[in-house]
């Protein structure tokens, strides 16, 4: 349009739209777990400098993706949804020196716990299926579910 006489600030003026298609369910989970600084990625990392494993099941990141299109935030909320997934183990792992790994499950949109694998213990864990097979027990140690709030402050 310049070509027919319109000036540069005058072109900057007009509004510019642009349509883009919703997020599907795949795409959502490649934002979450492909890129460099993935949000995926960076909880692992910082999991990684406590000295454990974090591992995140495909099922968990499909729910996630889920919840991201029925919520329609789209890849917004995602780091959100996350992070309070992941708020009881990031203040409970520095405390519990033994744990090797820690598996997020999508169980967890239920408030269940994350799934502690301690040294010394044998866990083959399938992260397409949700089967745990134990092969030494006594070196493992249960995982206690987190006390509720009105039991961790008693004066």
């Amino acid at each position: 349009y310049i070509k027919y006489g319109m000036t540069q600030e005058f072109m900057g003026r007009f509004p510019v739209l642009v349509r883009l298609n919703a997020l599907t369910e795949d795409e959502i989970c490649r934002i979450l777990s492909e890129p460099k600084n993935s949000v995926v990625k960076q909880y692992e990392r910082l999991v990684n400098c406590i000295g454990a494993e974090l591992v995140f099941e495909d099922s968990l990141l499909k729910k996630v993706a889920k919840n991201a299109i029925k919520t329609g935030t789209g890849a917004r909320g995602l780091k959100t949804v996350i992070e309070g997934l992941l708020e009881n183990v990031i203040y409970e792992l520095p405390d519990k020196t033994d744990v090797k790994k820690v598996i997020i499950h999508e169980k967890m949109f239920d408030n269940e716990p994350a799934k502690y694998i301690y040294e010394g213990s044998e866990i083959s864990f399938d992260t397409n299926s949700n089967a745990n097979e134990t092969k030494n027990e006594p070196k493992s140690k249960p995982v206690s579910p987190t006390p509720p709030a009105s039991e961790s402050f008693k004066i």
